[in-house]
């Protein structure tokens, strides 16, 4: 895991968990709504932020807020959590209640401070520890103030400034000290304020303030990056960590530095050279090298975190990864390295920051990375490999590192490249339903489900635990989100042992009151599996939409059902068929009865997974209109 400098210094301890790398959100969908907050039942009155560098080697920085709290559903903000590592260690914690006259009510006891060390399930020791409190009050409004000092080893954790929160800030004052001439720049995210510069006997002294900073706006369907709408991003251009001194003045000197950190790090044992060559002996060409030693990095190891002191940024020796069989993104993009080298194909580390992590700015380079993956330049024909992933294919990265810019580690320099992206087509569902309704209201029905690129990706992910009772409940809750009372009667995955073909799902199922029973009349809705409804819409008016929508990835679903009706019943009403067409995407549905059967074709494009706020009136109306398609029903009379 590569760690990145940004940190959040305001958190809930129940709230803190770290993402793994590829994961899936938890129902089939290509982006999400934000959860809506209440924003009036609490407001910062000051952050302040002081940051004391006191040698090229060491800094320090005290963090002051000052919090009203409303009412009993803000108390979530009165819970405050900070991170320790070995390059950071908390110091002076202070907390304290008052009454709006500013009377003190209760302060904070020092054996109220917890500690705890965060180590998820993918990592086996990570060094990191995590001071926290909560002080609350049974009377409102209060106020809540408190300070802490975090004193930090390396300038390569220089802080940021986060000014903005969920709620409405007073003021904001981010203050740096130089006690050396130590050279810095920063980055503006919405901030227009120069410093104000002075000495304090021959200390520098930079100053920024913010007065009413408004709430941070959430939207549904939001690009990553827009959730940072202001802040003061810093770095230092020269660095020491873990005794490697660093650059952070152009892309090239980071790549240069983290070169530094892998240098000796690729070698392997002579038994494990032999082993990859003797893999890859019958193979005429490389890029079928590439695949086979990709494919066996996936089954003979897996991803597991040490990230202990350097140990989150410097990866393990490859000989000792092989050794192991286990690793964190960087120790199997090193192995990974090692391997192709040991066959004779040149391959690199590339840095990466995670797509629902944001992009990486550009012009300002800095450590922003959370990641590693291996950048294989094939003969022109440039290769990704997502070597924490045990299910994804050579060439079907998953969504998290396509599109985005990543900084690889050439043999001489670094470059930032841009990752390639897969099309609508390339990430397609393909489901063929035939079912028969019984005069009981049942569907019974075989469904044939082919998948490619990201949406195959997290159903391999999901269904990859072979733990049948864990897939059928997953199953039932992705096949059963239009029409639930699903009972899953069997499935098995059709997967091509050398991957080159689909993925398919096959699934018989009965849909119990799929059509509940009426005297004369039954109406049937033919969608089964996917269907837009208005809680798909997001909520934001076109006059007040401020941002970009944003899909994790294009998509391409396309739905045949073919249902049987009881005999008894004749055709009273048949929809008529529906065509869109918009710059981003298309939808169509079409309707037909033919022979006691009913057929419908529903697809659904979305091309472009970034649709500019210009084009938000129109793609509003684009899903209202499937939205309104999409309740059409079938009508049959006795």
């Amino acid at each position: 895991m590569i760690k990145s400098k940004i940190f959040q210094f305001w958190m809930l301890f129940t709230l803190l968990l770290l993402n793994v790398i590829g994961s899936y959100s938890n129902s089939r969908i290509y982006s999400y709504a934000n959860p809506k907050h209440e924003i009036d039942d609490a407001e910062v009155l000051q952050y302040d932020i002081t940051v004391i560098i006191n040698s090229k080697n060491s800094a320090e920085y005290t963090v002051y807020n000052k919090i009203l709290i409303k009412a009993q559903s803000a108390e979530d903000y009165c819970k405050v959590i900070i991170e320790e590592s070995d390059f950071r260690s908390v110091t002076n914690i202070e907390a304290s209640i008052k009454d709006m006259d500013g009377k003190q009510i209760k302060e904070l006891d020092e054996n109220e401070i917890n500690e705890a060390e965060l180590s998820p399930g993918f990592v086996l020791y990570s060094g990191n520890k995590y001071k926290w409190f909560s002080l609350t009050a049974s009377e409102y409004p209060y106020i809540l103030e408190y300070s802490y000092t975090v004193e930090l080893e390396s300038l390569f954790f220089w802080p940021d400034w986060y000014p903005q929160r969920k709620i409405k800030c007073l003021s904001s004052t981010y203050k740096l000290i130089l006690k050396e001439n130590v050279e810095f720049d920063y980055f503006r995210i919405g901030v227009e304020v120069d410093p104000k510069k002075y000495l304090i006997n021959s200390d520098q002294v930079y100053e920024w303030n913010l007065e009413n900073i408004p709430a941070l706006i959430e939207e549904d369907y939001m690009l990553p990056e827009n959730h940072r709408q202001i802040a003061l991003l810093f770095n230092a251009k020269k660095f020491v960590l873990g005794g490697y001194w660093g650059d952070f003045s152009s892309w090239e000197s980071m790549a240069k530095w983290y070169k530094s950190l892998t240098s000796g790090k690729y070698n392997l044992s002579a038994e494990a050279v032999a082993e990859y060559k003797n893999l890859v002996k019958n193979i005429p060409d490389d890029k079928s090298k590439v695949k086979a030693l990709y494919e066996y990095l996936q089954t003979q190891n897996r991803y597991v975190a040490i990230q202990l002191g350097l140990s989150g940024w410097q990866p393990q020796n490859a000989v000792d990864v092989y050794k192991n069989r286990y690793g964190d993104c960087k120790d199997l993009s090193t192995l990974m390295v090692a391997m192709l080298d040991a066959v004779g194909i040149k391959s690199y580390p590339a840095l990466a920051l995670t797509r629902d992590d944001g992009l990486v700015l550009k012009d300002f380079p800095s450590n922003q990375f959370n990641h590693c993956i291996t950048y294989v330049p094939l003969n022109g024909d440039t290769i990704w490999l997502e070597c924490t992933s045990s299910y994804a294919d050579m060439e079907d990265t998953p969504y998290s590192i396509e599109d985005i810019y990543v900084l690889a580690i050439n043999e001489d320099a670094g470059e930032l490249i841009k990752t390639t992206k897969k099309s609508a087509s390339e990430n397609s569902w393909n489901s063929s339903v035939s079912g028969e309704l019984t005069t009981k209201g049942e569907l019974i029905f075989d469904a044939v489900i082919s998948l490619d690129g990201n949406q195959e990706n997290y159903y391999k992910n999901k269904l990859i635990k072979y733990d049948s009772q864990e897939d059928i409940l997953f199953l039932k809750d992705q096949l059963g989100r239009v029409h639930s009372n699903l009972d899953i009667i069997s499935y098995n995955i059709e997967m091509p042992v050398d991957r080159s073909g689909k993925y398919v799902l096959n699934v018989k199922g009965v849909y119990n009151k799929f059509n509940p029973k009426r005297a004369k009349r039954i109406f049937i809705s033919p969608n089964v599996f996917n269907k837009k409804t208005v809680e798909s819409l997001p909520e934001e008016s076109v006059e007040e939409r401020e941002f970009s929508i944003f899909y994790y990835y294009p998509y391409l679903d396309v739905d045949t059902v073919n249902i049987e009706i009881p005999k008894s019943f004749k055709a009273a009403y048949i929809p008529e068929s529906v065509k869109l067409a918009t710059s981003f995407g298309k939808f169509s549905s079409e309707y037909s009865f033919n022979d006691g059967s009913i057929q419908y074709i529903r697809t659904l494009e979305i091309s472009k997974n970034i649709i500019p706020v210009s084009e938000y009136e129109a793609y509003v109306s684009f899903l209202k209109d499937i939205i309104k398609a999409d309740k059409e029903k079938y009508v049959f009379v006795r």
